[in-house]
């Protein structure tokens, strides 16, 4: 027993240096478009693990995204977008440690997308509204991530989000929008506190089928900001009564 248990810890160590070697030889290369590793998702991010990441994803710009098998499996209804495969044993003693898997995603939208999936906060890499709103779709459509977990009020993607819906109606019906497409209620309550001053009249046939009945929550909530509005919703339902 103590001497299989020695063997397992010699294991581990090979394993730890293989990365650390990763590391630092992939640091010392020139960092162009084709050979870059993330600052936050590099070999040795433990990010809350026990271990180091056990799978590497490559950007459509080729920038590599060290990652945990199980806390994106976690998270995903769909296996990640069915990317997450089980590290290939080789022999009795030894595993092929990282599985490199393409992805067609800019490293930058990617890069929100695995933040969103460990409940980190994009907000230090300064991501614009776009770049948000497609990870965030991207993540939810593709990948599978739950909307319970990353469009929930409190959650760092959410919470950023509705930092930037603060910044004008146009933005807040955008993430509105984002919140309609998937269903995402509590969401799309809290978005709606930004969407007061919007004109609603400007919104296209286009955008109306997107939020669907979200609509109808966004024009009750506008309505409810006016005086008198349990006049006019009345009118407008067609109820009479006084």
């Amino acid at each position: 027993m103590e001497q299989e248990a020695n063997m397992q810890s010699v294991r581990a160590f090979s394993l730890r240096l293989a990365a650390v070697r990763e590391y630092f030889f992939s640091s010392s290369l020139p960092q162009t478009s084709a050979d870059q590793v993330s600052t936050t998702f590099h070999p040795l991010a433990f990010l809350g693990q026990l271990t180091i990441p056990d799978v590497v994803f490559v950007s459509s710009d080729g920038v590599r995204f060290h990652a945990h098998d199980t806390v994106l499996d976690a998270v995903s209804v769909n296996g990640f977008a069915g990317l997450l495969v089980k590290p290939t044993k080789i022999s009795a003693t030894e595993t092929v440690l990282h599985q490199y898997v393409h992805v067609m995603d800019d490293a930058v939208t990617f890069n929100v997308v695995l933040l969103a999936a460990y409940d980190l906060s994009p907000q230090p890499y300064a991501p614009d509204t776009l770049t948000l709103v497609s990870a965030a779709d991207t993540g939810l459509k593709q990948y599978g991530l739950r909307v319970d977990h990353i469009l929930m009020p409190g959650a760092p993607l959410a919470a950023v989000l509705l930092a930037h819906a603060q910044r004008g109606p146009d933005i807040a019906l955008d993430i509105y929008t984002l919140a309609a497409r998937h269903r995402a209620a509590h969401f799309a309550i809290s978005v709606s506190n930004y969407t007061h001053s919007l004109d609603l009249s400007t919104i296209s046939d286009e955008r109306a089928h997107q939020l669907g009945e979200f609509l109808y929550h966004l024009l009750r909530f506008s309505w409810d900001r006016r005086p008198y509005a349990y006049i006019e919703a009345t009118l407008v339902s067609g109820d009479t009564r006084c």
